[in-house]
């Protein structure tokens, strides 16, 4: 599998091109619409690839700020959480929401749904476990979290998001996250466990703990 990773966006933002290798007709997955449509289509055509679906993470706006116009311009169908607003944004025939563990399967790309709210909560982290690859999207980034300290987010979710639903993939799989906020755009989950102080916490009064540390060293 071909992934392609894309800057641009509100706060160094990422998303990604997903396309397989040997597809006779390169049709390709888009994850989150962070960076704008125009960039996006860009390398679309750069790689003479359709895009065929648009798989987000969770609504908040800097994940989705390119939607409209993709969904306008191409005949992608969009993917999301099953409860998440962000699939109003088209028409229900071109709806695919995701329960927690189905299998998203779209040009010969398979993803695996992973329901971790936490930092919001429709929140979706997608497995692709051809490609050893997990995108986190706001779950988490390189060296921390997503951020929990705002309205409807919850540290505690986020806890048990990260422990039940990636805590148990394989260390070889190598995070894909939605902003590039750290030393590195990407690691191993073992890398990550082995660096990210949240990750190391034992329990999940630890891990609140050490969010709440976290932001008010931000104040």
């Amino acid at each position: 599998m071909e992934i392609v990773t894309i800057e641009g966006g509100f706060d160094r933002n990422l998303c990604y091109l997903l396309a397989r290798d040997d597809a006779p007709d390169r049709e390709a997955v888009l994850i989150d619409a962070s960076a704008s449509a125009d960039r996006i289509l860009s390398e679309l055509a750069a790689r003479r690839w359709r895009l065929a679906c648009i798989a987000i993470t969770h609504g908040h706006g800097d994940h989705i700020v390119s939607l409209p116009p993709l969904l306008r311009d191409t005949d992608a169908v969009l993917a999301a959480w099953r409860d998440s607003a962000v699939l109003d944004h088209a028409p229900p025939t071109r709806r695919r929401p995701l329960d927690d563990g189905a299998w998203l399967e779209v040009a010969g790309v398979r993803l695996q749904a992973l329901y971790t709210p936490g930092h919001a909560d429709d929140h979706l982290c997608y497995y692709a476990p051809e490609a050893q690859a997990l995108f986190t999207g706001d779950l988490l980034f390189v060296g921390r979290p997503g951020r929990t300290a705002g309205v409807g987010q919850d540290p505690r979710q986020q806890y048990r998001s990260l422990r039940d639903r990636i805590a148990p993939l394989p260390g070889a799989v190598r995070i894909l996250p939605g902003h590039d906020y750290g030393p590195v755009p990407s690691r191993s989950l073992a890398e990550e466990r082995a660096a990210n102080r949240w990750l190391q916490a034992q329990d999940e009064d630890e891990f609140v703990r050490i969010c709440e540390a976290y932001e008010a060293s931000r104040r």
